[in-house]
């Protein structure tokens, strides 16, 4: 695995290939650019997973690709965002051509069913690998904490009116405690001198701030493109049995509402969930289980070694028609071929 945007980007970087060596028969290397492909056997197995690489020029990509498909390795992209809302957070202006990068490499991976239908009309191998958790946290004795977290990445001013609603919520219970990181718009719009900010920490650390508290918001404007991003929010409170109080995009496809979180589906839901959440410490418990149950059986990293493994392996033996494939898609592409291999011929030449 090669990481491009390996910052703030664990679950999908150094993680995953942590989980991916505990596989025997795999042996993984994890690598930050530039990197050039080790000279192995054209026939060995071996795949080459690109993580979120930039915008660069469509050549250079092309380049890529040719030079794989010459030595025998099979290129990959793992991308998680729609390449519009990283442009956005930038900011930069989003040009649709940049798609066309998603069909510079045999198969892409990615996080979530929206991303992967905008993916596929540029390269239809598309492999769905839903966010996990890797460590389960043990699940917290004795009451819930009043303290509440808040923690993201360029929310937008959305997240900024849900704290100055949650104004009722301060007041009844005033030793609430907010716990935010990242977001200082967010941090000085809430209502409350009891509230404490971080800048961005280390994944280890983040996870320690969130499992300190019993509620952790996630509030997500119903924006364009927004259903592309995936549950990780969920998933991090999750793991500590602390109870995600969310907006229903994104998700709803994760939550049940009253069972294993909270969905706030107007802005005035916001603080009376938190005051549900608050004054009823055995729901909020016992919704925290459920969501820690639920990671437990059903979202560990441990269950998805082997379907990555097998998709890696499946891939490997399907190279022929996926080199065929690239090959028809992507113009130029034979003639990059070509002359890589005439390269690699001169060079083995005595």
């Amino acid at each position: 695995m090669v990481a491009f945007a390996s910052y703030l980007m664990d679950v999908r970087t150094r993680l995953p290939v942590r989980g991916l060596r505990s596989d025997p028969d795999l042996v993984v290397e994890y690598v930050t650019p530039p990197y050039t492909p080790q000279p192995l056997p054209h026939a060995a197995p071996k795949v080459l997973v690109m993580q979120r690489p930039g915008d660069d020029a469509l050549e250079e990509g092309l380049g890529r690709l040719a030079y794989a498909v010459a030595r025998g390795w099979l290129l990959v992209m793992e991308y998680d965002d729609h390449p519009a809302l990283v442009a956005e957070v930038k900011p930069r202006p989003f040009d649709p051509a940049e798609m066309d990068r998603f069909g510079l490499v045999h198969a892409v991976q990615t996080t979530t069913e929206p991303l992967a239908e905008a993916f596929r009309p540029h390269n239809p191998e598309v492999k769905i690998f839903e966010n996990a958790v890797f460590e389960l946290a043990p699940f917290p004795q004795g009451p819930p904490s009043r303290r509440v977290f808040y923690g993201a990445i360029s929310r937008g001013g959305f997240g900024v009116e849900v704290a100055r609603v949650l104004a009722p919520v301060v007041a009844e219970f005033p030793d609430l405690e907010f716990v935010v990181l990242g977001d200082a718009a967010v941090f000085e719009a809430l209502p409350t001198a009891n509230k404490v900010f971080e800048d961005y920490l280390p994944y280890e650390a983040y996870l320690a701030r969130m499992a300190g508290c019993a509620v952790s918001l996630s509030p997500i404007e119903a924006l364009p493109l927004r259903e592309t991003k995936s549950d990780a929010k969920f998933l991090d409170a999750a793991r500590a049995g602390v109870v995600t109080i969310a907006s229903p995009l994104i998700y709803d496809r994760t939550i049940r509402h009253g069972v294993n979180g909270l969905l706030a589906r107007k802005l005035e839901d916001w603080p009376a969930l938190l005051r549900q959440a608050l004054a009823d410490p055995a729901q909020t418990r016992a919704i925290g289980r459920n969501a820690w149950d639920y990671v437990r059986t059903q979202r560990m990293f441990a269950r998805q070694v082997p379907e990555r493994a097998a998709w890696y392996r499946d891939l490997w033996a399907r190279r022929e028609a996926l080199n065929a494939a690239a090959l028809a898609r992507v113009p130029g592409l034979a003639e990059a071929v070509a002359l890589q291999t005439a390269q690699l011929r001169l060079q083995a030449a005595p």
